[in-house]
C-alpha cells in the first residue's frame, strides 16, 4: 500500500508541475546611451561536459592500492586477534 501511495504521489507531482521556463531580464548599456532592458525566456540549454582532469587518474594504481591496503588490514587483524 505504501508503494502505491508513493507511486501515485510521484506521478501526480510529475504531471501537475511541468517544466517551467522563467523569464530573464537582460539589460544592455551602449556607449553614450542609456540602459535598455528587455525580458526574454531562455531557450533550452545544451549540455556541455565540463573539462576535468579525470584522464590523469591512474585507475589500476588506485585499485592496486586498495587491494594492498585490504591485504595489509587483513594480515594485521589476524595478527592481533591471535590468542596466546
Amino acid at each position: 500500500m505504501k508503494k502505491f501511495i508513493l507511486t501515485a504521489i510521484t506521478v501526480i507531482t510529475l504531471i501537475a508541475f511541468p517544466k517551467i521556463a522563467f523569464a530573464q531580464e537582460n539589460c544592455v548599456t551602449q556607449y553614450g546611451g542609456g540602459v535598455v532592458c528587455g525580458v526574454s525566456t531562455p531557450t533550452e540549454e545544451v549540455f556541455r561536459p565540463a573539462p576535468t582532469a579525470i584522464g590523469d587518474i591512474n585507475l589500476p594504481l588506485i585499485g592496486a592500492g586498495f587491494i594492498f591496503g585490504s591485504i595489509a588490514l587483513f594480515y594485521l587483524s589476524n595478527k592481533f586477534n591471535k590468542v596466546h
